[in-house]
């Protein structure tokens, strides 16, 4: 991140200054982004959290508008980290934090974002991103949803009716370990860890009824 903070400060016209959370487990990426930030006039204070536990405690003391969260923690999906914040302060307003491409992890939940940017973007894009989600605009990516080929849309069909692996294979005339690989592939497309949330995040796409 020490890219971001040989930029001058980036001067916008926002509606107030605001907050901002940064949820990350890099020691690193927090030090980058709060440096860049704290020279921002629009800012009030940057604040990092290395894990979920002491978010939850910074967002209560200080009230952020902005969240920063992070794909890269072990445990927990980003989305499930927005929606534990989100529970505290209904206000938040999310930015997914992705590595370079990791773009299908912040598809899984587009209702609970406010917007998403890779770890490597230059400082001016992130300074625009942000300051854009403060004042209230939307920066979701634009495809509509996760790619699945025909098949994997079939196999999530079926997990979405309810049916177990073995009944999916002799539906689709497919092996059960071919399915078991579907299924897992369809996991990680929509950055879920159980079939349940799947069809969560898929009927919030559309992609299932």
């Amino acid at each position: 991140m020490a890219q971001l903070v040989a930029s001058p400060p980036h001067r916008v016209a926002s509606a107030s200054p605001f907050g901002v959370l940064v949820v990350d487990p890099s020691e690193i990426v927090g030090w980058g982004l709060r440096a860049l930030l704290a020279r921002q006039p629009w800012i009030t204070r940057c604040l990092h959290a290395a894990d979920l536990d002491s978010s939850g405690e910074l967002l209560e003391r200080y009230e952020p508008r902005v969240l920063l969260m992070s794909t890269t923690f072990p445990g927990f999906a980003a989305g499930e980290g927005v929606l534990a914040l989100r529970d505290r302060d209904p206000d938040l307003r999310a930015i997914i934090l992705a590595a370079q491409n990791d773009t299908t992890r912040c598809w899984g939940h587009p209702v609970d974002a406010w917007g998403w940017m890779e770890r490597e973007w230059p400082a001016d894009r992130v300074l625009e991103l942000i300051e854009a989600v403060g004042r209230g605009e939307r920066r979701l990516p634009s495809k509509a949803a996760p790619p699945l080929s025909p098949r994997q849309s079939a196999v999530l069909g079926l997990i979405a009716a309810g049916r177990t692996n073995r009944e999916i294979a002799e539906t689709l005339e497919l092996s059960p370990n071919t399915v078991k690989e579907y299924v897992g592939v369809i996991f990680r497309r929509l950055d879920a860890r159980n079939r349940a949330e799947a069809v969560r995040r898929a009927q919030r796409w559309g992609m299932v009824g």
